[in-house]
């Protein structure tokens, strides 16, 4: 979309000055260096819309802003815009804000906003007026008030419907272009197109592919290794695990070259093992486990990821 467009869609944007005011009190939100924003608009403003603190070098400015929704004409010698912005600068200027505590702050700064583009010759009129206090005194109009909401608040552009579909329209129409498309076919070595690309069906490649799993493998409970166990025991508690991390790296959304449960598993069980096979090495047998050949310890588990043996 051209940068007159995206102006034009940015102004439509704002039905009143209302819908204006609360929109920069959002954008101002989102800026890091600014802070306390205030709406001060309604009687007794004197000029001062908005109220905010600027981050600064040393200290703090108190910052005024002066929203303006219509477009800003004339020279400050005629009864327009002009005139009227460079009383509400001068009132914000030479009058203070009352805060919270009583006492009154000297407003630092006075900022211009306004979506509609203003002529040079607007703004040297109003700054001509301002004399020496022309540097307290900025303007952000037009497509730089535009860039900052793109800057810091996108969404908000994203968010209103004739700019968004705009910009969609935009795209699409671009597509219809012959020249890109053609240029794009002809580069690969095939000849140009004589229709409009979007009745040329092209075949999708891209797919996600959904899988559910359904397994009777459960979740092996360490209580089973605080009773005696024996070494058939210990073998059957690792395979669950490994059974249970072949799953999971399974069902895992994530490509890997190796499966990373399942090699982490493998390597703990056969530590578990290794763990019993000292213990028992450590400890006379306690007696039969069940059969007649089995031989049984009891493990006593921490909190940590080892295993102590402790005689029954």
């Amino acid at each position: 979309m051209s940068v007159p467009n995206r102006l034009q869609r940015f102004t439509e944007a704002f039905p009143n000055e209302d819908a204006l005011r609360l929109a920069i009190i959002d954008l101002l939100d989102r800026v890091p260096k600014a802070s306390n924003i205030r709406l001060n608009h309604g009687g007794g403003e004197r000029g001062k819309d908005i109220l905010y603190l600027e981050e600064g070098i040393f200290k703090n400015e108190l910052v005024a802003c002066v929203a303006k929704n219509t477009k800003i004409t004339g020279s400050v010698s005629s009864n327009a815009g002009a005139s009227n912005v460079l009383f509400q600068a001068k009132q914000a200027l030479n009058t203070g804000y009352q805060n919270i505590n009583g006492t009154t702050d000297k407003v630092d700064k006075v900022i211009v906003v306004c979506p509609h583009q203003l002529k040079s010759e607007t703004i040297d009129s109003i700054y001509g007026e301002l004399n020496e206090r022309r540097e307290r005194v900025t303007f952000v109009v037009g497509s730089d008030l535009l860039e900052l909401f793109e800057k810091h608040y996108p969404e908000f552009l994203i968010l209103q419907s004739s700019t968004f579909g705009a910009y969609i329209k935009s795209i699409e129409d671009g597509l219809q272009s012959a020249t890109p498309v053609d240029s794009a076919l002809l580069s690969h070595g095939f000849g140009a197109t004589s229709q409009a690309i979007s009745s040329v069906y092209i075949q999708p490649s891209f797919s996600c592919e959904i899988c559910t799993y359904r397994t009777k493998v459960g979740i092996p409970s360490g209580e089973r290794l605080e009773s005696r166990v024996s070494e058939g025991e210990v073998l059957s508690f690792c395979d669950e695990l490994v059974d249970l991390a072949t799953l999971l790296d399974a069902a895992s959304p994530l490509a890997l070259d190796e499966p990373l449960l399942k090699k982490t598993t493998e390597a703990l069980s056969g530590d578990l093992h290794a763990v019993w096979q000292q213990g028992y090495s450590r400890t006379m047998p306690l007696g039969p486990c069940g059969s007649k050949n089995e031989t049984c310890l009891r493990f006593e588990l921490p909190e940590k990821s080892h295993f102590r043996q402790v005689r029954d």
